[in-house]
């Protein structure tokens, strides 16, 4: 399995901007991913043991707590895709020479698509989860860095949209309808909770912080 997350950020960045499809669009959302839930740790990080934020700390022990396995999640997620990617590359690459060829292509490029839709779908139900956090965040978090839980909540929702383009880009070229229909239902149920969130995201900062946050499409 590739370790993308043992290269350096130059690295990462010179890998994505080559001419190879690999670290492509799942990979990348899956580091913003990554990245989002780094910034919910690290403002989880500097409210616990401040005594202005006592009575919270419970709750947010519990965020950090959990953000381990999500940050953990999505570093594996973003080798999986590379792997992934290069299943269905190895499956189209596959003789067609014969009848029999060709049905096990067929089988392989199917069982090989499903795949390529479901890591960047994990990549967004994982997105999902640290805007979950993220927004307990903005309610508890210290306030001196809650512009990061921003940050974090606006990295997430990318993390997540990007994902979903990766997901319905390969979910339509499989076969199984019923298996794309319930993918496309998850996809647009999704979209909407991750504005939702992000709204609600925006609203709480505003409140705490005295700032102004436009609404709408969960964007500044």
């Amino acid at each position: 399995m590739t370790q993308v997350f043992n290269w350096s950020v130059r690295e990462f960045l010179d890998r994505a901007g080559a001419a190879s499809p690999t670290p492509g669009g799942g990979s990348v959302a899956a580091l913003s991913g990554a990245l989002a839930i780094a910034m919910v740790q690290m403002v989880a990080n500097l409210t616990l043991g401040r005594q202005k934020y006592r009575e919270v700390e419970p709750v947010v022990r519990a965020i950090l707590d959990e953000s381990g396995g999500v940050r953990a999640e999505l570093e594996a997620l973003a080798a999986d895709d590379i792997a992934a990617f290069d299943q269905v590359m190895g499956a189209y690459s596959l003789p067609r020479n014969t009848a029999a060829e060709n049905e096990r292509r067929k089988q392989a490029i199917q069982a090989a698509l499903r795949q390529a839709t479901e890591v960047p779908l994990e990549v967004a139900r994982t997105g999902m989860v640290t805007l979950r956090l993220t927004e307990q965040l903005t309610k508890a978090g210290n306030e001196l860095v809650l512009s990061d839980a921003g940050v974090a909540g606006y990295l997430a929702q990318a993390s997540v949209k990007s994902a979903l383009v990766n997901v319905e880009v390969n979910a339509r070229l499989i076969q199984d309808r019923h298996y794309v229909d319930r993918v496309l239902r998850e996809k647009q149920r999704l979209e909407t909770q991750v504005t939702e969130m992000v709204n609600r995201i925006e609203r709480t900062m505003g409140r705490r912080l005295g700032v102004s946050c436009e609404e709408g499409d969960g964007s500044r």
